[in-house]
């Protein structure tokens, strides 16, 4: 196959990647279009931006919006078009750090970044996103500094949620 063959393939979308994660996209705007700010309400994301609870970006070239990493230079990007070939989510720049989103002491662990922001709203907690169901030593040393930890993983991850916790004792 030649490098055509594999962009046709992948929908004409082409992902430079280097060892932390794909290169951080060279457009990133506010979040400030109607369809974008409609899509932040609907995963409970919105509110935490306009808070300051964590940053938001759009970039239009690969059509996702970017959640920043809080106090690196790396972001977590979901796709909006889900007819587009291609993963959910990518992760871009330094991204071996994790997102959390809150002031709290009480650390929620969840499955993404809408559900991290989303818990970063109640006062005294602060979601942390897996991005994904795999619990990394990057996890553990962030999850280490606050005072209580829950997990609370989607239904669906039930038994990754027992695990988890059970290698948090």
């Amino acid at each position: 196959s030649s490098i055509s063959d594999i962009k046709q393939r992948l929908g004409g979308n082409e992902y430079e990647v280097n060892r932390l994660g794909a290169v951080i996209p060279d457009d990133l705007f506010s979040v400030n279009r109607p369809d974008l700010i409609e899509w932040l309400e609907s995963v409970n994301s919105y509110e935490s931006m306009i808070r300051g609870l964590v940053d938001i970006k759009y970039s239009p070239s690969v059509n996702r919006i970017l959640f920043k990493l809080r106090d690196f230079q790396g972001y977590t990007g979901r796709k909006l078009d889900s007819n587009s070939f291609g993963p959910k989510w990518i992760k871009y720049g330094d991204s071996a750090h994790v997102f959390a989103c809150g002031t709290g002491k009480t650390g929620v662990l969840v499955e993404d970044a809408p559900s991290a922001c989303a818990v970063g709203l109640l006062e005294g907690y602060t979601g942390i996103s897996l991005l994904g169901t795999t619990l990394t030593s990057n996890h553990k040393v962030e999850l280490f500094t606050y005072s209580n930890l829950i997990v609370c993983l989607d239904p669906d991850a039930a038994s990754k949620s027992i695990t988890i916790s059970e290698s948090l004792q």
